[in-house]
């Protein structure tokens, strides 16, 4: 998982038949950094009503790309309406599910964000419960409310599908440099002990976030010179810089990493006009 300032923050192996959506709320309740998680990007395999109710619930939201979105329920409470959306909202809900288990949903959020149950396991097991559950159903009633709100939302505002996307692309970057780095074995972990992948998994995650330091600090001397130089450059322009790219990196060979011979200071930048576009390995990542 990564966040907007494209670091990863957890890393975790899982079985590949199950949605990975609950496992990423437990790597955000986990999350032990200076990260302040407010919402979380996915695609749309990895989505349940009751995922949203979670987020929601601990006060985080879940915002999915759901490609069957002309197929989805949108559900309403109370009289008819007559918005631009009401021939959509054909459902409703029922609140009767939602109000006699609010003190048992809030019971379920403090479990959650206290770490007393872990998020992939308790909502595993809701999901797979008697659908006579009273607990389940509110949980699943009350997401299907902040489901609506958040397809509503997506609907009519563009500028929240541009950013939505802006953080999936970063999401795919990012998958694609560790690709990248992750060659040996075809991309294969072939250790058959969970520990042993779970350390392979880290292991990867620290090389990504090196490089991604590496962009970033050469990617700013970058900027700064620009606008010494006279350069506007706004902060719309700065959204759109990648810090995932990879072409300089040689992905094989050996890697010196003699401290006592590092140069002093930041290595020069190159100038457009005069750049080797050929692929160098920075020392030192």
């Amino acid at each position: 998982m990564d966040s907007d300032q494209y670091s990863q923050y957890d890393s975790r192996v899982i079985s590949a038949n199950v949605r990975d959506a609950t496992y990423t709320l437990d790597g955000i309740l986990d999350n032990h950094t200076a990260l302040q998680i407010e919402e979380h990007t996915t695609d749309t395999h990895g989505y349940t009503e009751m995922i949203f109710a979670a987020y929601d619930l601990l006060g985080r939201r879940f915002c999915p790309r759901i490609s069957d979105l002309d197929r989805q329920r949108l559900y309403q409470h109370g009289p008819g309406c007559s918005c631009e959306a009401a021939d959509r909202l054909r459902h409703r809900l029922r609140p009767e599910l939602i109000i006699p288990q609010w003190d048992s949903l809030l019971r379920l959020a403090a479990s959650l964000e206290h770490g007393w149950a872990p998020a992939s396991l308790l909502l595993s097991r809701l999901q797979a419960s008697d659908r006579r559950n009273p607990l389940a159903l509110a949980l699943q009633e009350y997401g299907r409310m902040i489901k609506t709100n958040f397809i509503l939302a997506w609907l009519a505002d563009e500028q929240l599908q541009r950013r939505y996307g802006r953080q999936l692309n970063k999401g795919e970057a990012m998958q694609g440099l560790r690709r990248v780095l992750f060659y040996a074995y075809q991309g294969q972990s072939r250790h058959r002990n969970p520990d042993q992948q779970a350390e392979q998994a880290l292991c990867l995650t620290l090389v990504v976030n090196a490089i991604v330091v590496w962009n970033t600090v050469y990617a700013q001397l970058a900027i700064d010179q620009l606008r010494a130089e006279g350069h506007v450059i706004t902060n719309t322009d700065l959204a759109g810089i990648g810090l995932y790219e990879h072409a300089y990196l040689h992905a094989y060979g050996d890697y010196p990493f003699d401290v006592t011979a590092r140069p002093a200071g930041y290595r020069p930048l190159r100038q457009p006009a005069t750049a080797n576009r050929d692929a160098i390995a920075p020392n030192g990542v």
